[in-house]
């Protein structure tokens, strides 16, 4: 069931009360998408078998988008749980998210999700977080699995969808006295169609590791080099 008005024309895609239910799901949404974007949204699905027969989990999200479509804001909580899907399940997640560059005003992101698995391997824990004007955002990142850590904190400027910064801080900790640590920072370049990470080493024990790497859409590639790292590390 559902109602309200959709349209497009001159590329602008426009939504009016739109509102949809069927099964365990519901959708609202209302405003526009085009070169200049201007939505609230919120979506509820307490059952994802209505989406797709294989997949589980409940899903709630609401917010708004807004900006330009090449330098977006996004203001959104979303909560969820309990998926699982081709052999990939997770226990949680919550995001809250008030990133707003396009305003140069201090954004701050909260993203955590628990116990992913896949194939027999877990990554029992994974928080992202954000803050800072877009002149100077902090970025951390905190992984765990079991016998491995992972801590990681990069800072810089953020202006039309590219982070332009320095991997401050790189830290993995694990069994058999591993410990290896950012030798020094490096440059760090991320968007949504391109990463690209310097020469960076991590030094520290049982022996040390460096590498590179650079992705886009296109292609990928990579280089690693280790020294006294046993092969299982």
């Amino acid at each position: 069931s559902g109602g309200g008005s959709l349209t497009h024309a001159a590329g602008q895609w426009s939504f009016q009360k739109v509102r949809l239910a069927f099964g365990g799901t519901s959708l609202a949404l209302d405003g526009r998408m085009a070169d200049k974007l201007d939505l609230h949204f919120a979506l509820t699905a307490t059952d994802l078998t209505v989406l797709t027969s294989e997949a589980r989990g409940e899903l709630r999200a609401a917010g708004t988008l807004s900006g330009t479509s090449t330098d977006p804001a996004l203001a959104m909580s979303a909560h969820g749980g309990d998926f699982q899907y081709r052999g990939v399940k997770l226990e949680a997640f919550d995001a809250d998210i008030n990133f707003n560059p396009p305003m140069q005003q201090e954004s701050k992101v909260d993203a955590r999700i628990r116990r992913l698995s896949y194939q027999g391997r877990t990554l029992e824990r994974l928080a992202l977080t954000l803050s800072g004007p877009p002149s100077a955002y902090d970025v951390r990142l905190v992984a765990n699995a079991t016998g491995l850590s992972l801590s990681a904190q990069a800072l810089g400027p953020y202006a039309r969808g590219v982070f332009s910064g320095e991997l401050r801080s790189l830290t993995i900790t694990g069994s058999q006295q591993l410990h290896l640590s950012l030798e020094s920072p490096v440059d760090l370049s991320l968007s949504l169609q391109s990463v690209r990470l310097d020469w960076l080493c991590l030094l520290g024990q049982p022996g040390s590791m460096c590498a590179d790497g650079e992705w886009t859409q296109a292609a990928w590639s990579s280089t690693i080099m280790s020294n006294e790292l046993p092969l299982n590390t």
